[in-house]
């Protein structure tokens, strides 16, 4: 192994003697270390600089190059390594894997049922075909990594392989055409299934066929890019007759083609296709088709709170005696209901705080809270979302994108690694605590109330905190940020509801953060529980009007649906310039109130309306 920097206009040679025959293999691990965006290439030469092999880019390794030879002939070879645009950097480190290991670019099929023994090959190492027995681990839904090796060596970086619950159906040549599939001797097999096939040259198209039930409804999605083969793929659903039925190339922003939700209109034969979107093909495009109902799932991940900074509070630093919250998100799949959390390995000491999120609802907060004596330490937890329903006791998947490499255009992640845990610490104690004094009235739908924080300091510290609300709940809007103020103890967060919040209590969660001079420390308040409810009134403005430097006035009828006590004030707002107007005040008895307008000769002539009103109504001396 090769180690070096591929520096600005810089290409670095190292030179190596080679026998006839052999395997030549170079694999550059450059982007992938996640130092910095630059483009690696490879290139192995001749004694006379001639280039025998080249790389830029690979489906295999994406940014990163491989580049294979059978040496021809006793001699001193080259290997080539620089920037592709000789644009490297100083911190563009490289490590360039250089033998007779194989590196093979597919295998095949690339993936097999839970908890069997598949038979696999590598495919298109310049050595040949190298085959493997693979013990399949009982966890559908993940890639397993596969090492091609053999007597000279591991493959330095493996093939990608998927795990299902489906069995395999691997393709039998002749099968060009509707005509070759309609002839193939062997019994069609049922779907749910799986269909494995190599594209194996250009303007090649694979067609299966296989047997269906009326309104048998099945998701079809292939696996190909996904799994680092090259292969764009089209699919294609076709009838007994030929007749197409549906089709698709790319699944978003996903290149593998899918097709979800099928619906078969009766008992029968029927046909998939599948080909390359440019009509490429080759010994490594390879694929594979799963048909299966669609499986209820559920995805956890944290919040992204930065555009550019993908580890923006991506951790949870949970301060001694006190809390950190942060936001989840839960990407549900064929099911709803509430969604609850399994957390079996969090730091001594450290506990999660949450209800189950409702369902319907695809984000909520959640809060760490630690013990004043748990031992400093940390642990990579798995947050794990469960359903809480005994009818559909479906468990799902955390993951956390740590985006390494980001580069132009507009900081696209080019190197991104996958991780099924969440970091979790016990962190030293703070000096402030946070606590949301509890409403003593409800917020009213189409009103606003505001939210007391309160900041409990130690002696000598103080800082100014800012104070987020993690999660507004459905209707509910909030500033993103309030500051309580250097040396000073409250804060005031005014929460407001739309006309269409649904009327219930929720709970609420705020995160303090300040400067502790090394960096930003945090605490979190407790949840606090927050009522919506129907408004107490609800207003009708009648339509007014008056003349220029004359009185006049604007009438409402009133509609009490909760009483109360005291006076109330009414506030008129969204006059125009140079006519006002007085406060009022109503009690829950009255049934109208009416504004008196005061004009001037230059009031501004025209139709308003910009008016509204509203009602401050004391309740619990709130």
């Amino acid at each position: 192994t090769l180690a070096g920097i591929a520096k600005n206009e810089d290409a670095d040679y190292f030179k190596i003697e080679g026998k006839k025959g052999d395997r030549l293999n170079v694999e550059v691990e450059g982007i992938r270390l996640g130092s910095s965006f630059w483009d690696p290439y490879v290139a192995i030469l001749d004694s006379k600089k001639f280039e025998l092999a080249t790389c830029d880019d690979s489906a295999l390794l994406v940014q990163d190059p491989h580049a294979s030879i059978i040496i021809p002939e006793d001699g001193t070879y080259y290997i080539e390594i620089r920037d592709s645009s000789y644009a490297g950097n100083d911190v563009a480190f490289y490590r360039a894997h250089v033998g007779r290991f194989p590196r093979p670019t597919a295998v095949y099929p690339n993936g097999g049922k839970a908890g069997s023994k598949t038979e696999v090959t590598f495919l298109n190492d310049l050595a040949g075909p190298v085959k493997q027995t693979v013990e399949v681990p009982n966890t559908p839904g993940e890639k397993l990594p596969l090492y091609a090796v053999t007597d000279l060596g591991s493959a330095p970086s493996p093939n990608l392989f998927r795990i299902s619950d489906l069995e395999n159906v691997l393709e039998t040549e002749p099968n060009d055409s509707l005509a070759e599939a309609k002839a193939q001797p062997s019994a069609p097999p049922a779907v749910p299934i799986a269909f494995n096939g190599i594209i194996g040259k250009a303007n090649d198209s694979d067609w299966f066929r296989f047997t269906a039930k009326k309104d048998q409804r099945l998701d079809l999605a292939v696996y190909s890019r996904s799994l680092r083969s090259p292969l764009d793929p089209v699919l294609e659903i076709f009838n007994a007759d030929g007749g197409g039925l549906n089709g698709n190339d790319d699944n978003g922003p996903n290149p593998d083609s899918r097709i979800g939700g099928f619906t078969f209109p009766a008992d029968g034969d029927y046909y998939i296709r599948v080909h390359d979107q440019l009509n490429r093909g080759g010994p490594d495009f390879v694929y594979r088709v799963e048909a299966a109902p669609p499986a209820p799932s559920m995805n956890a991940y944290i919040t992204r709170f930065d555009r550019v900074d993908s580890q923006m509070r991506q951790q949870m630093p949970v301060p001694r005696g006190g809390r950190y919250a942060t936001l989840i998100n839960v990407d549900r799949a064929n099911w709803g209901g509430p969604v609850a959390w399994d957390t079996p390995n969090l730091p001594p000491g450290v506990t999660l705080e949450s209800d189950p999120m409702p369902n319907g609802i695809g984000q909520y907060a959640v809060v760490f809270a630690a013990a004043a004596d748990a031992p400093r330490g940390m642990a990579l937890t798995r947050l794990m979302p469960k359903s809480t329903e005994e009818k559909n006791p479906s468990a799902g998947r955390f993951s956390q994108n740590l985006e390494l490499v980001q580069g132009e255009p507009n900081q696209t992640p080019y190197v991104i690694c996958s991780q099924a845990t969440l970091p979790v610490a016990v962190t030293d104690e703070v000096p402030f605590s946070l606590e949301i004094i509890k409403p003593t009235v409800p917020l009213v739908q189409s009103g606003t109330i505001d939210l007391k924080v309160h900041a409990t300091r130690k002696e000598g510290f103080k800082a100014p905190i800012t104070v987020r609300l993690l999660w507004n709940p459905p209707g509910i809007t909030s500033p993103g940020t309030i500051d309580i103020p250097a040396g000073q103890s409250d804060g005031i967060y005014q929460l407001t509801a739309r006309g269409d919040a649904p009327a219930q209590a929720w709970k609420v969660t705020m995160l303090g953060e300040t400067d502790a001079g090394a960096g930003p420390i945090y605490n979190a308040t407790p949840f606090t529980e927050v009522t919506v409810a129907p408004p107490y009134l609800t207003m009708k403005m009648e339509m007014g009007a008056a003349e220029q430097g004359k009185s006049g006035e604007i009438f409402c009828t009133l509609e009490v649906a909760k009483t109360w006590t005291g006076p109330a004030k009414v506030t008129l707002y969204g006059l125009p310039a140079k006519v006002t107007t007085v406060e009022k005040e109503i009690s829950a008895t009255d049934k109208e109130v009416r504004f008196p307008i005061t004009t001037v000769a230059d009031s501004p002539v025209g139709k308003h309306q910009s008016l509204f009103c509203q009602a401050v109504i004391m309740e619990n001396g709130v």
